[in-house]
């Protein structure tokens, strides 16, 4: 019979790899239970909120909206009488003064008849012209509306897309994962093994003593739960790799959802926008009203040389008229050199300057604040006229002086000539740092997560980009454009 001893040196090799497979099984599950488990990191992300530019400003001056200067002209006639003096208030068509004249003088009458009568004719034709391009203006607008409805439509089913990246890093997780739980089969397979083998070398008999049987039972139940262990494992494994041929499959449907996405987003950015053809739109109806008031003011002035040469026919005096309302400034008869008489508006504007730097950011139409120096006035105003030629600084190539451009601004109220005033106007541009950019996208904030979104920017100063098209005043988007 085996000795006590023997007995208890058994019991130490059966309980040893028992104890052994339970923690390595204990292992395997935590393990396992890892692999299926998502991992959660939360990461601070610095984020830009997307804002308008600061105002503009510019200095500006309080000026009659025009004046008509009328210079002696003898060939009229001898010296005129002037019919007006100085601060009288006269309206458009009031007799200012009149010349004495003879037959011989006609001639100036009749070509000042043919001149307003040309003038008159050519404006109508402009007129025309203006009209017509309206016309193709409104069609170009409708399409550009159509054109975008129909993108914009076309836009909302591929905008949502999954981003490429993300699911490329579940592919990687998920890579890793297999490869560790190939490792946690290859471990449940051995301690099966063992636990199978140690099993086989204990073979009681009904002369065995009963702790023995235990140990035998332990050992039974050991080998159960190797297998278990395993089938767990080996079923993790499965489901891992339909995990993976899942992420390839979004993987790629994010990637051809991605690449109709950004094309998508080039042909909007590429369709005709309406609000540049709205804006042509009402240069061209501004300019229309520009001509039509200067058509009824070329039709005045033809009736009036008419009158005048009709007048003079039979009166042999010739009438001077004025061609618009306004005050009368007269000057001096004995100084051929200046106005014998001028007419300013009572209606002003302010003029300002404005550098070939910031030229672009002026347009005819826009909005601007009107402050006097005293700032005892806030008023607004519109943009009215910009002018293309510069009033200052140099046209020369050889030289590099700044170019200044004189623009007129119709304000709401009239202020006091003379007056000087700051002119301010609001800046809708936008700009984001240069970080924030990562192969002409960025990371939008949408929904408490990022997303990538294409941007067209140029670059600016200061490490920061303008932005062209993507983006919009308020958007939050992340400072570093590498994030995920």
């Amino acid at each position: 019979m085996k000795t006590e001893k023997q007995l208890k040196d058994k019991r130490k090799l059966i309980i040893f790899p028992v104890i052994a497979i339970t923690v390595m099984l204990g292992l395997i599950t935590l393990i396992t239970f890892k692999n299926l488990k998502p991992d959660k990191q939360i990461v601070q992300i610095s984020t830009h909120k997307v804002e308008t530019s600061a105002k503009r400003l510019f200095k500006g001056i309080v000026r009659h909206s025009h004046t008509d200067n009328y210079m002696l002209d003898t060939s009229l006639g001898a010296q005129p009488t002037v019919k007006v003096k100085s601060g009288q208030s006269i309206t458009a068509g009031q007799v200012i003064m009149t010349y004495d004249t003879k037959e011989s003088d006609f001639t100036s009458l009749s070509y000042a008849v043919k001149a307003a009568e040309l003038t008159l004719a050519q404006n109508q034709e402009n007129v025309a012209t203006a009209q017509q391009k309206a016309g193709k203006l409104q069609v170009k607008y409708n399409q550009a509306l159509t054109d975008k409805a129909a993108l914009t439509s076309h836009n909302s089913t591929v905008t949502n897309h999954v981003d490429p990246a993300a699911i490329q890093a579940q592919i990687i997780s998920n890579s890793e994962a297999i490869k560790q739980q190939d490792y946690v089969i290859q471990t449940a397979q051995l301690n099966l093994e063992q636990a199978q083998a140690t099993l086989s070398n204990v073979q009681p008999n009904e002369s065995s003593p009963s702790n023995l049987r235990s140990d035998l039972t332990s050992l039974e139940y050991a080998v159960k739960q190797a297998e278990l262990a395993l089938s767990q494992a080996q079923n993790t494994m499965q489901d891992l790799q339909e995990q993976a041929s899942s992420f390839k499959t979004q993987h790629q449907q994010a990637l051809e959802d991605q690449k109709a996405a950004q094309d998508n987003e080039t042909q909007l950015e590429n369709s005709q926008d309406s609000s540049a053809v709205q804006a042509e739109i009402d240069s061209n109806d501004q300019n229309i009203q520009q001509l039509t008031q200067s058509v009824a003011t070329n039709s005045l002035a033809l009736q009036s040389a008419q009158a005048s040469l009709a007048e003079a026919q039979r009166t042999g005096q010739v009438t001077v008229k004025a061609k618009n309302s306004g005050v009368v400034k007269l000057g001096d008869p004995d100084d051929t050199s200046k106005p014998l008489i001028s007419i300013s508006s009572t209606v002003t504007v302010v003029t300002g300057q404005i550098s070939e730097f910031d030229y672009d950011k002026l347009k005819v139409g826009d909005k601007v604040q009107i402050k006097t120096i005293n700032l005892q006035q806030t008023i607004s105003g519109v943009v009215a006229s910009i002018d293309t030629t510069p009033t200052s600084g140099s046209t020369s190539e050889t030289t590099s002086s700044t170019s200044y451009y004189t623009f007129t601004i119709t304000p709401s109220k009239n202020l006091q000539v003379g007056n000087n005033v700051q002119i301010s106007l609001s800046d809708d541009t936008l700009h984001i740092p240069s970080s924030a950019v990562k192969d002409g996208y960025v990371r939008l904030k949408k929904d408490g997560k990022f997303v990538k979104k294409a941007v067209k920017t140029q670059a600016a100063s200061n490490g920061k980009l303008l932005v062209i098209s993507g983006l919009k005043a308020g958007d939050v988007i992340a400072e570093d454009g590498e994030v995920k």
